[in-house]
């Protein structure tokens, strides 16, 4: 009986310990995640902001022509 009573307060400590890792785990992915979705929100910005500079593909590497309206006007 002494045996079993000792296992039973061994598996208790282990699960949770377990528990603890686990939860420590999912709050750091859950961070990593997080990380990720801005840096991906950022990535396509830059992307759609490279896209419409390359709509008009002289524009991107000659620059405006002389009848093209500047920045606020």
């Amino acid at each position: 009986m002494k045996d079993i009573s000792a296992a039973t307060i061994a598996l208790e400590k282990q699960a949770a310990y377990l528990s603890q890792s686990v939860g420590s785990t999912i709050s750091s992915s859950g961070d990593q995640l997080n990380a990720a979705v801005v840096e991906l929100k950022a990535t396509s910005s830059t992307l759609n902001r490279l896209l419409d500079r390359l709509q008009d593909p002289r524009a991107a590497l000659l620059g405006p022509s002389s009848t093209q309206r500047g920045p606020g006007e």
